[in-house]
């Protein structure tokens, strides 16, 4: 996706995933350990945060920890991040090809 816009050949493009996997990874670890570490701050902002809230709001929902509503918040965001790194890719896309 957009991290792809920026190499020039396809033989680095499995070097440039690490700039999409690092944060993926991350953010996993952060949703996972966040429950341990009892901050309600640090809750609130891994369920709402675009790349923790896939990890932890639907085990939270399952488990009764967040309700109905700011799930869907939580997925709205989701939603609205997504659909502007869509634009973003292919705005990057147009660009590099079409110049």
């Amino acid at each position: 996706g957009f991290v792809g816009t920026f190499v020039q050949k396809a033989e680095d493009l499995g070097n440039s995933q690490v700039f999409l996997v690092i944060p993926l990874m991350i953010s996993w670890l952060v949703a996972y350990m966040a429950p341990a570490i009892e901050n309600e701050a640090l809750l609130g902002f891994v369920r709402v945060f675009p790349l923790t809230s896939p990890f932890s709001v639907p085990a939270d929902v399952i488990v009764g920890n967040v309700n109905i509503v700011m799930a869907l918040i939580s997925m709205v965001l989701l939603l609205v991040v997504t659909v502007v790194m869509i634009l973003a890719t292919g705005y990057m896309y147009k660009k590099r090809v079409f110049r």
